[in-house]
């Protein structure tokens, strides 16, 4: 009786959290791939659904970017991957964990150049700790040594309590 109304809510209006999503992608994931597409391209609408308004600083277990971007995977690994790829570069310094999060449960190859692109840019000051995280996070001797060299090109890298802490994260990974 009202799924047809949640499906019109939907595409429609935009209004979804992640109970309807979860119900509307179970019954109908192609449908619900379609639309999650146009979020692929821009996350930062469903942020403010993504939260829990009680506790705003606390991110659920389950969260409806994280769900959108799990159900892209199933659907079309390849399309998911670019705007994986475009949110890491970016998004709102808010949404970027989660998005570095994906980055890191992945590990594909395909995220590297957005992730060191994003550190590379002096825009992006509050995200560094967390782009070397999942960069970090690939295990991959030649993006260690690529992090450590950025950090001696790039000046935004090592100035100011930002720099002082990307440097305790290399060396927390013996990588300074």
């Amino acid at each position: 009786l009202y799924k047809p109304l949640m499906w019109k809510l939907w595409e429609e209006a935009g209004q979804i959290n992640i109970s309807v999503f979860n119900y509307l992608s179970k019954n109908d994931p192609a449908r619900a791939f379609e639309l999650t597409k146009s979020y692929l391209e821009d996350m930062n609408p469903i942020y403010g659904v993504s939260i829990d308004l009680d506790a705003p600083f606390v991110f659920p277990a389950e969260n409806l970017t994280e769900v959108m971007i799990d159900l892209a995977l199933q659907q079309d690994r390849d399309y998911a991957l670019l705007g994986i790829a475009d949110q890491l570069q970016n998004s709102y310094n808010e949404l970027f964990p989660v998005f570095a999060d994906i980055a890191i449960r992945l590990k594909d190859p395909a995220l590297i150049e957005p992730l060191f692109d994003r550190l590379e840019n002096p825009i992006f000051i509050y995200s560094y700790l967390k782009t070397a995280e999942a960069l970090i996070a690939y295990g991959n001797p030649a993006i260690n040594q690529r992090l450590r060299e950025a950090q001696k090109q790039y000046k935004h890298l090592r100035q100011g309590e930002e720099g002082k802490a990307l440097n305790q994260l290399l060396e927390a990974h013996d990588l300074k």
